[in-house]
């Protein structure tokens, strides 16, 4: 094996290590939400295997109104209000979602 494909290896190897740590939080902070809490180790780990951990900036929009639901949201850090707008009003809060929710 020449320097350029052992390099090219260790570096796989540590990328897959990182992986494989991030799933174990991952799979950590899953296991304290109510829908997952009853799932066991390897099916906690799948989940994890698909998660995809997002940060936005105050004010986004996540979904909108009469959006087709692609995705499941769980805040693990911070707020997120539920709004419906309201023609010539302001918005009707219907909840706010902080960590875990």
């Amino acid at each position: 094996m020449d320097s350029e494909a052992a390099v090219d290896a260790l570096w796989a190897n540590i990328s897959k290590k990182a992986k494989e740590a991030e799933q174990v939080t991952t799979a950590h902070f899953l296991k304290k939400n109510p829908v997952f809490e009853d799932l066991r180790a390897r099916e906690l780990a799948s989940v994890a295997g698909i998660v995809h951990e997002r940060t936005y900036e105050a004010g986004a929009f996540l979904f909108e109104l009469n959006q087709t639901g692609a995705a499941m949201f769980i805040v693990k850090t911070g707020e997120v209000e539920i709004l419906v707008p309201r023609e010539g009003e302001k918005s009707l809060i219907l909840a706010t979602l902080s960590d875990g929710d």
